[in-house]
């Protein structure tokens, strides 16, 4: 299952958002994810927080759930003796920490907030009233976020529903082997979003809000028509009711705009799509380190390649000319030869690469005889980025400073 990005996690939130007003009436606990079922009138709806993997994630949605092993934790004895009959009051997203997303529920008896921590390394769901507070885990403090840049290309709430959906059944994402099924699966969520987004639009459009707001401030009485009552809370003043209302709409119209903009952004995707753009581009191959350089190269699977300087100064060159993502590889306490092993940019090292790549530096590093006398024992090998490497200034033998590095022990085998 792919983890939410900070869009997605805010169209989550905005889908949450129009469930404001709902009543909880149940909550379910099962594996570390909390299930909330809501209602208002005829109308349902579920919020899901699933903090029981390595990728936790805010779910939203209308669609039916299926059967969970409900289990008893005291959180949920908690929720359900503070929470169920509140409505939804507040759903957000605390920018300056990314995957932390609040939810505030309230009734004449009081409040209760939700905090979802969906930070992989400290996965959480805090609950607090004014009391008392309650959480699934150890509570640990949340840290602001430098950068909080998302993708351009979000997927739908629908469509992250269902790969949650299939994940939670199977324990990884569901991809249809035949590319037509597998197009018309991804054609039919990203469709299923387009209407909800519509639905959306056509909600946020409502001129209802608009014309309580003008009757209020016309007639500046809180008896209003049974279609505006809906929109006044009786218990605040004319003032506030009026203010309120002129907030929401201003909100609205915000919305709208953003919501106006994914749907034409939706229609173009749909247009676009088809099962040839399905289709997996081939790896690139990251650009090489060697130029001007005399060495060795080793190329493997998805475009990846290592280099090996012929010389101290090859070896100075190439660590040079490698980007600051390529991957730094040298026997420990050996002096020779080193490797860079250049990869994509945001690509993930290969630990079985990287062995045979550590291997390889020692082969170079030693003559015959002295490898074969290697075989059999254990070996230490430091890696790290190639940012964290830094040649000595001066230094004719190809030294260098590093940080941050790891260490890699391999048994050498025989040949």
């Amino acid at each position: 299952m792919k983890s939410l990005t900070f869009k997605e996690l805010d169209l989550m939130v905005e889908m949450a958002e129009s469930f404001e007003g709902f009543y909880v009436q149940e909550v379910i606990i099962s594996h570390d994810m909390l299930v909330l079922y809501m209602r208002l009138g005829p109308k349902e709806a579920y919020l899901i927080a699933d903090v029981g993997s390595q990728k936790p994630l805010f779910i939203a949605t209308q669609q039916p759930l299926p059967p969970f092993k409900k289990q008893t934790k005291p959180i949920v004895l908690f929720l359900r003796k503070y929470l169920i009959g509140k409505k939804l009051a507040q759903a957000s997203r605390q920018m300056d920490y990314g995957r932390l997303v609040n939810l505030k529920f309230k009734n004449d008896e009081g409040w209760l907030e939700l905090e979802l921590h969906l930070f992989p390394q400290a996965r959480n769901i805090v609950a607090r009233t004014e009391k008392s507070q309650i959480s699934i885990n150890k509570t640990k403090e949340p840290q602001k976020l430098a950068n909080t840049m998302s993708d351009d290309n979000p997927r739908q709430p629908a469509e992250i529903y269902s790969d949650w959906i299939g994940f939670r059944k199977t324990g990884k994402q569901q991809i249809a082997a035949d590319p037509v099924a597998n197009f018309e699966k991804i054609r039919a969520k990203k469709e299923q979003g387009l209407q909800g987004m519509r639905d959306k639009l056509a909600s946020l459009s409502d001129e209802g809000l608009r014309k309580a707001g003008e009757w209020l401030s016309v007639n500046r009485d809180l008896d209003v028509p049974l279609e505006f009552a809906k929109f006044i809370d009786p218990k605040k003043t004319l003032r506030t009711n009026i203010s309120e209302i002129f907030e929401k709409t201003k909100a609205n119209k915000k919305k709208i705009e953003g919501v106006e903009e994914r749907i034409r952004l939706l229609e173009a995707e749909l247009k676009q799509l088809s099962p040839s753009s399905l289709a997996k581009p081939a790896p690139k191959t990251p650009p090489s380190p060697m130029k001007n350089s005399k060495g060795r190269t080793k190329n493997f699977e998805n475009g990846v390649a290592a280099y090996i300087g012929k010389s101290a100064g090859d070896n100075l060159n190439i660590l040079r000319k490698a980007k600051a993502w390529y991957w730094w590889v040298h026997p420990k306490d050996l002096p020779g030869s080193h490797a860079i092993i250049a990869i994509e940019k945001g690509g993930k090292l290969d630990s079985n690469i990287l062995k045979q790549v550590a291997l390889w530096t020692l082969e170079e590093t030693l003559s015959a005889k002295q490898f074969k006398d290697w075989q059999g024992v254990k070996c230490q090998f430091l890696y790290t980025e190639c940012r964290f490497v830094t040649p000595i200034k001066g230094d004719k033998l190809g030294r260098v400073h590093y940080k941050n590095e790891k260490t890699l022990t391999l048994t050498v085998p025989a040949l």
